[in-house]
């Protein structure tokens, strides 16, 4: 079997392997095909049922799979195949990328078993480089912990016994990894001259200049610190005896600062030791937080490690990196000069994309594009498209990658742009969950956030080739990429209870007050509609609970607080008083969307980055931005483009926007007003004014705040004023 269809195979036989490792360390022994890295399995865990295909005749190519849960040991046994197929068919490449990044991303420990020969061979390191390079540009992230790399030197050459060998291997083994480093420091150094003078004439703008070079200086730093690294080596020496077909197996091992000799029958006893060391620490990371704490807080965090668990497993990890194998030239191009040829032609269409781009987030924005009438526009960007692929005169085969590579890296575009993530809070998925939890009373910005939601996800439907591929890459990755629980821990708990237990009440009855309505804040409702919009699978059950739990020991903290607070109601003139609570809501809404249906070419660099490099990147790209008084910023999608026509109108008159909000309270019939206590609450704007009158007579006080929003900001503001009146006779 060969090709797609074993890819096919392999990832559902990998992953209906996966459940029985959730629970233990992955130790996956790759190497070769058919060099007796089974066989030398079988003999160091003294395990006859571990299958070995020695005499077997195996078809290059054919993928096999063994694994078997050791606990006793601490770990599962993952044996598979991984280096160097010899297919040049693209199927067959894409195989071999996906067996390889899948070894390395969802392992804890790997063998890797290298012949001497090969370590030595400079067309083996140049493809292990290779392979280990994309899968620094693919897998990597997808990561939790370090991978232990144990080499297993095999068939070795240098067979004397002494000293001198032993710290030949190790030169050998260093002068290995060094030759690996300086290939994927050259790759990465390739990969940025191909692309710069292409980033470098879309930041040709004045307040541009040097962001080329800042994107790639900060994409090449990243790159140079995923080293290549070895954690340990053993060499597998044996000595097979033909007439009774039994092989012996034998380590060289250091006597004194003299000696060296044979260990006959070893059982390479220290690779075990390192093995079961790793696999128990890695055990015990993962049980570090298992306690028996029973409390809310206990609850609260396993709501949120039970999803984590569930988006960033093992089983997720593979369906990820399949779809890279897929579509991304990275994972299925042959070597790298035929994926460098692949980005040049990416490169040269790229000018025909982005004005594609504009043109539907312009036509969006305005509204002359509609769920009514998408598809003829889409056709209409997929002609252009067509046609721009063919003025380039490429060949076929590029033309079927340039199409499926447009697609896949739209596709990512919207799980970018809609998923839920707290660490990316500036995600209009995010933002409408915060508004929902904060302002969960305000029905017209919820309308208006759930309208800014339909339009993200309208721009995505007129993406060129969006057909039942496109929807199928969302359908397998989009989900794994939202975190409810984590997201409403964040917002309820930093947004919501920490400044409202912050807020100082003045009065027990005051803050009474507040926690007479306590219950009536939340809607639900408003909740789940957002999940709704985005479409991101929740269940309204646990969502309920999880919320009424950050609710209670909200509750309880504030009713704390309440009891250290002074009573009002001391004096005979104050006993009767009346506590009064008003809210008034505003908002001023963004005037364009930051998002793009494609990643600028900045943005496919940046998309390569982990999140912290990601977060440095933005940071000072934006710190560029503004030391030049841009008025526009970056995003994870590369600059910023604004096609609205409504920013463009209204900013040429203003560069912000204002609004008052606040209250003007009548005392109750027969009392006065001797205080107005009021909380504000604003997001994505500032208070930069106020006004406070009060009638002499005490008959009326109002209290009025002015909020700025920059029209610049592609977020929404809002501000909740919680006012608070005591009413006296």
């Amino acid at each position: 079997m060969s090709g797609i269809k074993a890819l096919k195979n392999f990832k559902k036989d990998l992953i209906n392997k996966i459940p029985i490792a959730e629970e233990l360390p992955i130790l996956a022994s790759i190497g070769k095909q058919s060099k007796g890295k089974s066989y030398f399995l079988r003999y160091f865990l003294n395990d006859q049922n571990v299958p070995s295909k020695d005499h077997q005749k195996i078809h290059k190519g054919t993928i096999n799979l063994f694994s078997k849960s050791y606990e006793s040991l601490g770990f599962t046994l993952f044996d598979m195949e991984g280096l160097e197929s010899e297919e040049n068919e693209l199927d067959d490449r894409k195989r071999d990328s996906f067996n390889f990044c899948s070894v390395f991303a969802i392992s804890d420990i790997v063998m890797l078993n290298i012949s001497h020969d090969d370590l030595e061979n400079q067309i083996f390191i140049n493809n292990f480089s290779y392979d280990y390079w994309r899968y620094c540009m693919s897998a990597i992230k997808l990561r939790q912990r370090k991978l232990f790399i144990i080499l297993c030197i095999r068939d070795p050459r240098w067979t004397d016994e002494s000293l001198e060998i032993i710290d030949a291997y190790k030169q050998l083994v260093n002068d290995f990894t060094k030759s690996i480093n300086l290939k994927l420091n050259d790759l990465t150094k390739l990969f940025v001259e191909v692309g710069k003078p292409f980033l470098d004439k879309e930041c040709d703008n004045p307040e541009d200049i040097n962001a080329g070079d800042i994107v790639c200086n900060e994409y090449a730093n990243y790159m140079k610190n995923l080293n290549f690294t070895i954690d340990e080596y053993y060499v597998i020496f044996f000595k097979k005896s033909y007439d009774k077909k039994i092989v012996k197996y034998l380590e060289l091992v250091r006597v004194n600062n003299q000696e060296a000799m044979f260990k006959k029958n070893s059982r390479f006893e220290n690779m075990m030791r390192f093995i079961i060391q790793k696999s128990n620490e890695i055990r015990n990371e993962q049980n570090i937080n298992l306690d028996s704490d029973f409390s809310e807080f206990r609850k609260i965090r396993d709501f949120i490690e039970a999803e984590k668990k569930e988006n960033m497993s093992k089983k997720n990890i593979v369906e990820e990196i399949y779809l890279h194998a897929i579509y991304d030239p990275i994972m299925y191009s042959p070597n790298f000069e035929g994926l460098l040829k692949f980005m040049e032609s990416y490169y040269k269409i790229y000018q025909i994309i982005k004005e594609i781009n504009e043109e539907i987030i312009r036509s969006v924005d305005r509204e002359t594009v509609t769920d009514l009438n998408f598809l003829e526009f889409r056709s209409a960007n997929e002609k252009i498209i067509e046609n721009a692929i063919k003025n380039e005169k490429f060949d076929e085969k590029i033309i079927n990658k340039l199409k499926a590579y447009i697609k896949f890296i739209s596709a990512k575009s919207y799980i970018e742009v809609l998923k839920l993530n707290k660490s990316n809070p500036e995600r209009i998925s995010y933002q409408s969950l915060m508004f929902a939890i904060k302002y969960s009373n305000h029905e017209e910005i919820i309308y208006h956030q759930l309208k800014e939601i339909s339009k993200r996800k309208l721009i995505f439907k007129c993406s060129p080739f969006n057909d039942i591929d496109f929807q199928e890459i969302i359908y397998t990755l989009f989900n794994k990429k939202n975190f409810v629980f984590e997201s409403i821990y964040e917002i309820y708990q930093e947004e919501v209870a920490k400044k409202s237990c912050e807020f100082d009440y003045a009065y027990f009855e005051v803050l009474n007050t507040e926690l007479a309505c306590f219950e009536d804040q939340i809607r639900f409702i408003n909740i789940f509609k957002v999940f709704d919009s985005s479409k991101i699978n929740y269940n309204q059950v646990k969502i309920r609970e999880f919320l009424s739990i950050l609710m209670k020991v909200h509750k309880k903290n504030l009713t704390e607080k309440k009891i250290k607070l002074h009573r009002f109601n001391k004096s005979t003139q104050s006993m009767n008083a009346i506590f009064e609570r008003n809210v008034v809501f505003g908002f001023i809404p963004a005037t364009y969307m930051s998002e793009k249906v494609y990643p600028s070419l900045c943005g496919l660099f940046i998309s390569f980055l982990n999140e912290d490099y990601k977060k440095n990147l933005l940071e000072a790209l934006n710190l560029l931005a503004a030391a030049r008084n841009s008025v526009l910023g970056w995003t994870i999608f590369g600059k910023t483009t604004i096609t609205s026509f409504l920013w463009s109108l209204s900013s040429f008159f203003s560069k912000t926007s204002t609004e008052y909000v606040g209250l003007k309270k009548l005392a109750l019939e027969g009392y006065k007003i001797c205080s107005l206590i009021s909380n504000c609450d604003i997001i994505n704007g500032k208070i930069i004014d106020s006004q406070n009158n009060a009638d002499k007579n005490l008959k009326w006080h109002e209290l009025f705040y002015k909020v700025e929003h920059h029209k610049a900001d592609s977020f929404t503001l809002c501000i909740k004023a919680t006012f608070y009146s005591i009413h006296i006779r």
